[in-house]
């Protein structure tokens, strides 16, 4: 049986992982997420570890690089709330140039003496997908640029 984590093991360890996303192996992802992950961001609703491994398999497949920027941070005993910046690179998002976008994200983690203590059971992801993804495809990206112009 795993002893209790502490706020600070729980966070160190969920942002040592997405600091260098892009470049860590999938596989560190059962360390980090419990079997019953819920993770949730502005098109995903993913309940179990092995949607969330699929998920992030077919999202890194494509990227140059993804790393976050922790800007700030709110940490209780058993949740934490992260300020941060994603810095990525894709080949079809303006030619594989660096582009980035800010976002938030809330994680609870077991805080127990279970076999699944110190893992992430829930994590939720907020930013702006306009932002994210659909403004750097050219057409579409002028075309939102010239709307929101407009509001």
């Amino acid at each position: 049986m795993s002893t209790q984590q502490t706020p600070t093991n729980a966070v160190v360890r969920f942002k040592n992982y997405y600091e260098q996303f892009s470049e860590r192996p999938m596989s560190e992802l059962a360390d980090l997420y419990a079997s019953n992950v819920h993770f949730v961001d502005p098109i995903h609703d993913i309940r179990d570890f092995a949607g969330l491994k699929k998920h992030f398999e077919s999202m890194c497949s494509g990227l140059l690089e993804c790393r976050f920027e922790f800007m700030s941070e709110t940490i209780t005993e058993s949740d934490a709330w992260f300020h941060w910046c994603m810095h990525y690179r894709h080949p079809k998002l303006k030619n594989g140039r660096p582009l980035q976008v800010v976002g938030a994200s809330h994680i609870i983690w077991y805080n127990d003496a279970s076999e699944q203590a110190g893992k992430v059971k829930y994590h939720e992801d907020f930013y702006d997908m306009g932002a994210m993804l659909y403004e750097q495809v050219p057409l579409l990206g002028r075309l939102i640029k010239f709307l929101k112009s407009r509001l």
